[in-house]
Order: structure tokens, then sequence, then C-alpha cells
């Protein structure tokens, strides 16, 4: 009777937890819907006044599927252009109901990272959590508070737990890790919520997300549909955003990851997204001109810059030691301030991270969730940065930050 009480409470605490951090993400919404007021600006912007202008003169919703978008700019995205056609007959010219589009689209995603993080073995409050670190992405109103409040709760819950001094520094450096990666990627609300053609990453994301959770229920459940829901949803997806490219990678991966745990390997889960793939070039390329268009033309940016970027996901303290570095050639006097000392902090605090990540019971999906944020965001990097490109890689960064967070919560344990 004793010896089960202490395991009762701490299911006692994770249900807490878990309902205080779904508290937690209602209120941001609520905020969010009597705080944002949509105005006709939202629908004045070139590029939605063009979409919209274009939809409303061609008026066949269907014919999307065999031509290039409304902007004309050589992308096949007829999924995602139908939520344009769905707001302008349901909504007509009222930029509210634009809005409400954007963040429920927002919001599927917000309920399938957190399914995604429950399917790779998290536990209820950090699945729940995951999906509170995508809000923050989002937030409009706030400022860098949550990594600062992980910086602080961190290390004292495990002091206070643990008691031993290496354990408590790795925690410390562990936390901030993860305030320095969530401050390296932009804030989102803008072009995510704010913007009416941010829908197309989000839409996307919608489907690729629901896509990889059918794709893990496959491994670990083997259920008969999920085979189905895994193609039909990457089809949607690569039907509303180019960045769905990196789906059959990511799908390979969670192959991959059942594999790790003990799973039967499922080569058609891998086959199958390549496959598809195959077929997507080839219908883009009937139905899209084959010559880049000018707008792609003046989007592309130097090799250099992208590597930049593919760094600050893959390893973002290497970037830390290089801005160390730069202040430190300068003058050895700039080692009397906190800059130097602050890009070092990072740069131990990424690698020590690293380091945990391969001792935890949760390494598996650690690395799943960071292997593919780096992945979702991998031919983004070639193009000059708009915010909503990070989207769909910060719904798996998210993920990773979450289980980073379990994982450090439980070093004593893991470690005792």
């Amino acid at each position: 009777m004793n010896s089960d009480q202490p395991k009762r409470q701490s299911t006692r605490l994770e249900t807490i937890a878990s309902l205080a951090l779904a508290l937690l993400s209602l209120l941001w919404w609520i905020r969010y819907v009597l705080v944002v007021q949509p105005s006709g600006a939202w629908l004045r912007d070139t590029d939605t006044a063009t979409a919209l202008r274009a939809i409303i003169q061609r008026n066949d919703p269907l014919s999307w599927f065999w031509t290039d978008w409304p902007l004309q700019n050589h992308f096949y995205r007829p999924i995602s252009t139908l939520t344009f056609e769905y707001d302008l007959r349901v909504y007509g010219g009222h930029p509210i109901g634009f809005a409400i589009t954007n963040a429920l689209l927002v919001a599927a995603c917000f309920v399938l990272v957190v399914a995604i993080a429950l399917r790779m073995g998290s536990r209820p409050w950090s699945a729940v959590l995951a999906g509170l670190f995508l809000l923050y992405k989002l937030d409009p109103f706030g400022g860098p508070w949550l990594g600062w409040l992980a910086l602080v709760v961190i290390p004292v819950a495990v002091g206070i737990r643990v008691r031993k001094a290496p354990v408590t520094l790795l925690a410390i450096l562990g936390a901030l890790f993860i305030h320095f990666d969530m401050s390296q990627t932009p804030s989102l609300a803008s072009r995510m919520l704010m913007w009416v053609p941010g829908r197309t990453a989000s839409t996307m994301a919608v489907f690729a997300l629901l896509s990889v959770w059918f794709g893990l229920d496959w491994v670990r459940r083997n259920t008969r549909w999920a085979p189905i829901g895994t193609v039909l949803a990457a089809a949607f997806a690569m039907g509303s955003y180019e960045q769905a490219v990196m789906l059959p990678a990511i799908l390979s991966g969670t192959a991959i990851l059942g594999w790790l745990w003990g799973a039967r390997p499922r080569l058609s889960l891998v086959l199958g997204p390549w496959l598809l793939l195959a077929a997507y070039f080839g219908l883009k390329h009937q139905v899209i001109p084959p010559e880049s268009s000018t707008y792609i033309g003046q989007q592309m940016r130097s090799h250099g810059a992208s590597w930049t970027e593919i760094l600050a996901y893959l390893f973002p303290g290497l970037l830390s030691m290089q801005s160390a570095w730069i202040m430190v050639s300068t003058g050895p006097l700039l080692l009397l301030t906190t800059g130097p000392w602050s890009h070092l902090a990072s740069f131990a605090a990424n690698v020590s991270t690293m380091g945990l990540a391969g001792r935890t019971r949760l390494w598996r999906p650690i690395v799943f969730s960071f292997a593919a944020s780096v992945l979702a965001y991998l031919p983004m990097a070639w193009v000059k940065m708009f915010e909503h490109y990070h989207f769909w890689p910060i719904c798996f960064r998210s993920i990773f930050w979450a289980l980073l967070v379990e994982a450090l919560l439980t070093l004593g344990k893991e470690r005792a």
C-alpha cells in the first residue's frame, strides 16, 4: 500500500501539470481572439489581393489541380488554394473569416504536435508542453518569457530533488541550450496568424504532421488503415506547399525509429512516400511551366548564407563559438564583458545536451524530432528567409524541446 503511494502521487502531479499546461494553451487562444482585431488591411497586401482577385475571376475551385496557383509564380498548391476558395465563399470579403481559418490551421497543428509527442512515448504533460512551445513561438504579444522560465525552473527542480552538483550543472546547461535554441528561431506570429498567404505553410504542416502521426501509428500499433492515411496525408501536404518534398525523408525516419523501438521494419513506409514524391514531380512537370519564374530567381540566395541557416538548426553552438571568436579577436578587453562568455556558455550547453540526448531513455524520439526539424527546414535554407518557412520545422523542434525538458527533469532518476 505504502509502496504504491509515491507512484500515485507522481501520477497525480503529472495529471495536474498536464491540465495546467492545457489551461495555459487555452488561455493563449482566448487572448489571441480577444486582442487581435483583423482589419481590411489583411486582405489588401499585394500577395493576398492578387490571389483573391485571380480566384474570383476564375470561379472554378477544381481548376487549380491542373494549373499554376493564383499568383502564377510556378508553384503547384491546389490544396492550400482551396482554403482561399473556402473563405471567399463562406465569409466573402470579411477579414475575420480569413483570420479564423489561419488560427484553426495553427490550432490543428498544435493538436497534432501533442498527438505526435504522445505517440513517441512522451508523458502527457510533456506532450502538452510541446504544444505550448509551439504557441510560444506564435505569440504576437509576449517576449522570451518561456525560455527564461525553463532556465529557472529546470535547474531548481533537479537541484532540489537530486542535491548533486554535477547533475544540477548538467540541468543548468540543458536549460541554457533550450533557452538559446528557442531564442535563435524566429517569431511566427506575423506570418502564420496575421498574413493570409502564410496558411500555405500551415495547411501543408497539418497534412504533413498527420502523415507523420499515421506513420508512427503504423510502426507502433500496426494499425491497418495507417498506411493509407500516411500516403494520403502526404499527398495532400505536397499539394499544399513545396516544403513537403522533405516528408518522404522524415517518414523514412519514422521507419528507422520503429526499427530502433524493436518493431518489424516497414519498407513500405519508406518506399511509398518516395514513389509518391516521384509522382508529384511528374505531375508538377506536366502542370507547371518548367522554366524558373522571376519570383523564384529573386528569392535564391548565396550558398554561404544557406549553410549558416542549416547550421543554426544542426549545431547552433558552433555559431556561438564563431561569434565569441569574432568578439575576442577584436580585442581581449571584450573578455571583461558578458558577450563572449554567453556565447561560450551556449556552445557548452549545446555540447552537453547532445551528450545527454544519447544517455536518456528518450534518446530515440529526441534524435528523431531533432533530425526532422533539420530536414523540414533544409530546402528553405536556399531561399531568402520568410518566417513561415520555419513553421513546420518548429513543430518538430517544439517536440524536441519538450522531450529535452522531460529528460532533464528525470536526470536524478535515470542517473541514480
